[in-house]
Protein backbone atom coordinates (compact mmCIF):
# COMPACT_ATOMS: atom_id res chain seq x y z
CA UNK A 1 0.00 0.00 0.00
CA UNK A 2 1.80 3.21 -1.00
CA UNK A 3 2.00 6.22 1.67
CA UNK A 4 1.62 9.59 2.22
CA UNK A 5 3.53 11.14 4.53
CA UNK A 6 2.18 14.94 5.79
CA UNK A 7 5.77 16.78 7.28
CA UNK A 8 5.63 19.74 9.41
CA UNK A 9 8.74 21.84 8.23
CA UNK A 10 10.37 24.24 10.55
CA UNK A 11 8.76 27.87 10.91
CA UNK A 12 12.27 29.61 10.80
CA UNK A 13 15.05 29.73 8.83
CA UNK A 14 17.66 27.73 11.01
CA UNK A 15 17.41 24.26 9.60
CA UNK A 16 20.45 23.28 12.00
CA UNK A 17 18.38 21.03 13.76
CA UNK A 18 15.74 19.41 11.60
CA UNK A 19 13.31 16.84 13.03
CA UNK A 20 15.05 13.53 13.09
CA UNK A 21 11.26 12.09 12.21
CA UNK A 22 11.61 14.22 8.92
CA UNK A 23 15.14 13.76 8.18
CA UNK A 24 14.00 10.33 8.39
CA UNK A 25 11.29 10.41 6.40
CA UNK A 26 13.05 12.13 3.50
CA UNK A 27 15.38 9.66 3.12
CA UNK A 28 12.83 7.07 2.87
CA UNK A 29 10.87 8.62 0.18
CA UNK A 30 10.45 7.99 -3.31
CA UNK A 31 8.50 11.28 -4.02
CA UNK A 32 8.97 14.90 -2.65
CA UNK A 33 6.29 16.84 -3.26
CA UNK A 34 6.57 20.62 -1.88
CA UNK A 35 4.99 24.12 -2.93
CA UNK A 36 8.39 25.48 -4.51
CA UNK A 37 11.25 23.66 -5.67
CA UNK A 38 13.63 25.97 -3.74
CA UNK A 39 12.38 24.83 -0.55
CA UNK A 40 12.65 21.03 -1.84
CA UNK A 41 15.96 21.83 -3.47
CA UNK A 42 17.76 22.59 -0.12
CA UNK A 43 15.84 20.02 1.83
CA UNK A 44 17.11 17.42 -0.08
CA UNK A 45 20.94 18.71 0.43
CA UNK A 46 20.46 19.44 3.72
CA UNK A 47 19.35 15.72 4.51
CA UNK A 48 21.98 14.69 1.62
CA UNK A 49 19.31 12.69 -1.08
CA UNK A 50 19.90 15.59 -4.19
CA UNK A 51 18.49 13.08 -6.49
CA UNK A 52 14.81 12.42 -4.88
CA UNK A 53 12.35 12.85 -7.46
CA UNK A 54 10.20 16.37 -6.91
CA UNK A 55 6.54 17.20 -7.56
CA UNK A 56 4.86 20.78 -7.16
CA UNK A 57 1.88 21.19 -5.61
CA UNK A 58 0.61 24.80 -5.05
CA UNK A 59 -1.71 27.68 -4.95
CA UNK A 60 -1.69 27.70 -8.76
CA UNK A 61 -2.12 23.83 -9.05
CA UNK A 62 -5.32 22.68 -10.80
CA UNK A 63 -7.55 19.32 -10.47
CA UNK A 64 -5.05 17.78 -13.24
CA UNK A 65 -2.21 18.82 -11.62
CA UNK A 66 -3.46 16.96 -8.71
CA UNK A 67 -4.25 13.89 -10.77
CA UNK A 68 -1.26 13.34 -11.77
CA UNK A 69 0.88 13.94 -8.54
CA UNK A 70 -2.01 11.35 -7.18
CA UNK A 71 -0.83 8.90 -9.64
CA UNK A 72 2.95 9.41 -8.96
CA UNK A 73 1.80 8.73 -5.51
CA UNK A 74 0.34 5.38 -5.85
CA UNK A 75 2.90 4.44 -8.07
CA UNK A 76 5.78 5.15 -5.51
CA UNK A 77 6.00 3.23 -1.97
CA UNK A 78 6.41 6.30 0.49
CA UNK A 79 5.79 10.18 -0.65
CA UNK A 80 6.32 12.93 1.50
CA UNK A 81 4.50 16.06 1.37
CA UNK A 82 5.55 19.26 2.89
CA UNK A 83 4.83 22.79 2.66
CA UNK A 84 7.43 26.02 2.16
CA UNK A 85 7.25 26.62 6.29
CA UNK A 86 4.86 24.51 9.03
CA UNK A 87 2.11 22.16 8.63
CA UNK A 88 0.84 21.19 5.00
CA UNK A 89 -3.10 21.95 4.52
CA UNK A 90 -3.13 24.23 7.33
CA UNK A 91 -3.71 27.39 5.18
CA UNK A 92 -1.35 25.97 2.89
CA UNK A 93 -1.49 23.62 -0.30
CA UNK A 94 -2.78 21.05 -0.14
CA UNK A 95 -5.85 19.28 2.02
CA UNK A 96 -6.89 18.49 -1.86
CA UNK A 97 -4.77 16.12 -2.61
CA UNK A 98 -4.37 14.49 0.70
CA UNK A 99 -8.26 13.93 0.48
CA UNK A 100 -7.80 12.18 -3.23
CA UNK A 101 -5.04 10.09 -1.54
CA UNK A 102 -7.75 8.72 1.57
CA UNK A 103 -9.87 8.02 -1.43
CA UNK A 104 -7.77 5.92 -2.93
CA UNK A 105 -6.66 4.33 -0.05
CA UNK A 106 -3.30 5.46 0.56
CA UNK A 107 -2.14 5.22 3.69
CA UNK A 108 -1.55 8.62 5.61
CA UNK A 109 0.99 9.57 8.42
CA UNK A 110 2.27 12.46 10.00
CA UNK A 111 5.19 14.24 11.20
CA UNK A 112 4.07 16.95 13.18
CA UNK A 113 5.87 20.19 13.84
CA UNK A 114 5.59 23.67 15.00
CA UNK A 115 2.65 25.74 14.09
CA UNK A 116 2.65 29.80 13.31
CA UNK A 117 -1.24 29.99 14.73
CA UNK A 118 -0.29 28.67 17.95
CA UNK A 119 2.97 30.23 18.27
CA UNK A 120 1.36 33.44 17.40
CA UNK A 121 -1.31 32.86 20.16
CA UNK A 122 0.78 31.95 22.60
CA UNK A 123 2.68 35.44 22.33
CA UNK A 124 -0.57 37.17 22.62
CA UNK A 125 -1.46 37.13 25.82
CA UNK A 126 -4.96 36.70 24.47
CA UNK A 127 -7.09 34.32 26.01
CA UNK A 128 -7.16 31.15 24.01
CA UNK A 129 -9.34 28.27 25.56
CA UNK A 130 -11.33 28.65 22.75
CA UNK A 131 -10.40 30.25 19.24
CA UNK A 132 -10.80 30.31 15.69
CA UNK A 133 -8.81 30.18 12.84
CA UNK A 134 -10.12 32.47 9.50
CA UNK A 135 -7.14 31.01 7.16
CA UNK A 136 -6.16 34.00 4.45
CA UNK A 137 -8.39 36.96 4.11
CA UNK A 138 -9.68 37.09 0.58
CA UNK A 139 -8.01 39.03 -1.85
CA UNK A 140 -11.14 40.70 -3.71
CA UNK A 141 -12.23 43.77 -2.62
CA UNK A 142 -15.69 43.37 -2.38
CA UNK A 143 -15.07 39.91 -0.36
CA UNK A 144 -12.03 41.70 2.29
CA UNK A 145 -14.51 44.19 3.08
CA UNK A 146 -16.76 41.24 4.49
CA UNK A 147 -14.01 39.24 6.23
CA UNK A 148 -12.91 42.13 8.12
CA UNK A 149 -16.36 43.93 9.04
CA UNK A 150 -17.60 40.05 10.11
CA UNK A 151 -14.09 39.52 12.32
CA UNK A 152 -14.63 43.55 13.77
CA UNK A 153 -17.86 41.78 15.79
CA UNK A 154 -15.74 38.73 16.49
CA UNK A 155 -16.86 37.47 20.05
CA UNK A 156 -14.31 34.71 20.04
CA UNK A 157 -10.17 34.97 20.13
CA UNK A 158 -9.83 35.04 16.58
CA UNK A 159 -6.53 33.98 13.86
CA UNK A 160 -5.79 34.45 10.64
CA UNK A 161 -2.37 35.11 8.29
CA UNK A 162 -1.66 37.23 5.52
CA UNK A 163 0.98 37.38 3.10
CA UNK A 164 3.85 39.33 3.70
CA UNK A 165 3.44 42.38 0.92
CA UNK A 166 -0.15 42.96 2.65
CA UNK A 167 0.85 44.25 5.91
CA UNK A 168 0.23 47.75 5.64
CA UNK A 169 -2.87 47.28 3.77
CA UNK A 170 -4.47 45.03 6.67
CA UNK A 171 -3.48 48.06 9.32
CA UNK A 172 -5.93 49.78 6.85
CA UNK A 173 -8.66 47.20 6.71
CA UNK A 174 -8.83 47.42 10.36
CA UNK A 175 -8.06 50.96 10.92
CA UNK A 176 -11.35 50.94 12.55
CA UNK A 177 -10.83 48.20 14.94
CA UNK A 178 -11.85 49.06 18.67
CA UNK A 179 -10.08 45.92 19.93
CA UNK A 180 -6.34 44.56 20.83
CA UNK A 181 -4.93 43.14 18.11
CA UNK A 182 -1.54 40.99 18.15
CA UNK A 183 0.60 40.79 15.24
CA UNK A 184 3.67 38.34 14.80
CA UNK A 185 6.25 38.96 12.26
CA UNK A 186 8.90 36.49 11.19
CA UNK A 187 7.81 34.09 14.14
CA UNK A 188 11.02 31.70 14.74
CA UNK A 189 13.58 33.85 13.03
CA UNK A 190 15.91 36.51 14.02
CA UNK A 191 13.73 39.58 13.23
CA UNK A 192 10.77 38.28 15.34
CA UNK A 193 8.69 40.89 16.61
CA UNK A 194 4.89 40.60 18.27
CA UNK A 195 3.53 43.99 18.71
CA UNK A 196 0.14 44.10 20.36
CA UNK A 197 -2.45 46.79 20.59
CA UNK A 198 -5.46 48.97 18.86
CA UNK A 199 -4.67 48.36 14.82
CA UNK A 200 -4.65 52.31 13.59
CA UNK A 201 -2.10 52.81 17.06
CA UNK A 202 0.20 50.46 15.64
CA UNK A 203 0.90 50.53 12.41
CA UNK A 204 3.99 53.30 12.49
CA UNK A 205 5.84 50.35 14.34
CA UNK A 206 5.42 48.21 11.53
CA UNK A 207 5.37 50.79 8.72
CA UNK A 208 7.61 49.30 6.32
CA UNK A 209 7.97 45.68 7.21
CA UNK A 210 7.50 42.66 4.44
CA UNK A 211 7.73 39.45 5.66
CA UNK A 212 5.24 36.83 6.66
CA UNK A 213 3.12 37.95 9.85
CA UNK A 214 -0.06 36.31 11.76
CA UNK A 215 -2.55 38.41 13.24
CA UNK A 216 -4.27 37.22 16.67
CA UNK A 217 -7.88 39.35 17.16
CA UNK A 218 -8.59 39.68 21.03
CA UNK A 219 -12.67 38.44 21.81
CA UNK A 220 -14.80 41.66 22.04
Amino acid sequence: MPKLIVAAMPIDDDWRKLDPRLVEAVKSCDLLIAEESKTALRLLAVVGEREKPITLINEHSTDADRDETLQKILSAEISVLISDAGTPCIADPDYRLVNLCIDKGVELLSVSGASSIITALSVSGFCAKQFIFLGFPPREERERKKFFRELKETKITAVFLERPYALKQTLSDMSDFKQMVSISVALGTEGEMNVRGIPHKIADRLDGIKAAFAVVVNKL
